[in-house]
């Protein structure tokens, strides 16, 4: 309550922020793109000596990063605890937590990415168009992976399906990493991959990439087209951020923008928006909480669309 708050103010002198490790909650498993994400800008931010204090990274994955999203907003004004979400907060929308974007801060967004639809080297699919050809002859027989039952990935094959004018079997899984076991296994025809999560694999031979959905062909993957070029009027875009519970002071805000703002000039950044072909869309603190609304108002139309809400 507020005598403990009051009480703790006078007692203690104020530290300098941050005095202590700093918690950094991860709403997917281990090894997924938002854990290897949340890794690296860590792991930048104290090689690079721009945050002295070490983070601890705890993951709790489950209902699309819903339970990390609860946990986090329970923690009003809490400046040791951070969130790295991948999206613009799909629970918020779908209403699978009981916190909404008031209970947030957004500190940054630090790059946006488009997933590859990629299928194994065995598949019968050598192209987009052969794989569009199947699931117009056989509606809800092509298995599709991604992550969640209304994650986003859900709503891009749900999107797809309805452009393509039919149903896919749509299998959710925990992680990127299982979506992936299960491509390379069998049990699904095809994924819905983050290119952090499978462009090695590509490069490697070990899965074909059909097609890509961001507005402009990758960087790392030149010769694959975009859905859009193959004639069907779709992209999807991931935010890869940082957010933090509500009221936070406004140094909190100040030195977090800060040190994002040196982060992303980094040579280390860069590599690995190179490396795991993300687009380097950095958005401080105001950009990011400017933007939010107008990509939240799309993706909930978007929502309503598919059927979801």
């Amino acid at each position: 309550g507020c005598a403990t708050q009051q009480s703790t103010e006078t007692a203690e002198p104020k530290d300098v922020y941050p005095s202590k490790p700093i918690n950094v909650i991860v709403g997917y498993g281990p090894g997924g793109g938002t854990d290897t994400f949340a890794r690296t800008v860590t792991k930048i931010l104290n090689d690079e000596k721009i945050v002295e204090q070490p983070f601890v990274i705890t993951n709790k994955p489950g209902a699309v990063g819903a339970i990390a999203m609860t946990y986090v907003s329970a923690r009003k004004g809490d400046p040791y605890t951070l969130l790295f979400l991948p999206s613009l907060g799909t629970p918020l929308i779908t209403g699978e937590t009981g916190a909404s974007y008031s209970d947030f801060i957004r500190l940054a967004r630090l790059a946006a990415e488009s997933n590859i639809i990629t299928v194994s080297s065995k598949s019968q699919f050598s192209s987009f168009e052969d794989f569009v050809k199947e699931v117009k002859a056989n509606p809800g027989k092509i298995r599709v992976a991604g992550t969640a039952a209304q994650g986003a990935e859900a709503f891009q094959w749900y999107s797809l399906a309805k452009l393509i004018g039919s149903e896919f079997n749509y299998i959710p899984f925990n992680s990127g990493s299982e979506a992936a076991a299960a491509l390379m296994g069998g049990q699904v025809d095809a994924c819905l991959t983050n290119p952090s999560e499978g462009i090695d694999q590509v490069k490697a031979g070990e899965w074909r990439a059909l097609a890509v959905l961001s507005d402009t062909r990758m960087g790392g993957l030149p010769d694959v087209p975009t859905v859009k070029e193959l004639g069907y009027d779709f992209s999807f875009y991931m935010d890869r951020s940082v957010w933090g519970p509500a009221d936070l002071p406004e140094e909190v805000i100040a030195f977090w923008d800060n040190a994002f703002s040196q982060l992303v000039q980094t040579s280390a950044w860069k590599e690995y928006l190179e490396n795991n072909v993300l687009q380097g869309e950095y958005l401080n603190h105001e950009e990011y909480e400017a933007y939010l609304p107008v990509a939240v108002e799309r993706y909930t139309q978007f929502i309503k669309e598919v059927g979801a809400l």
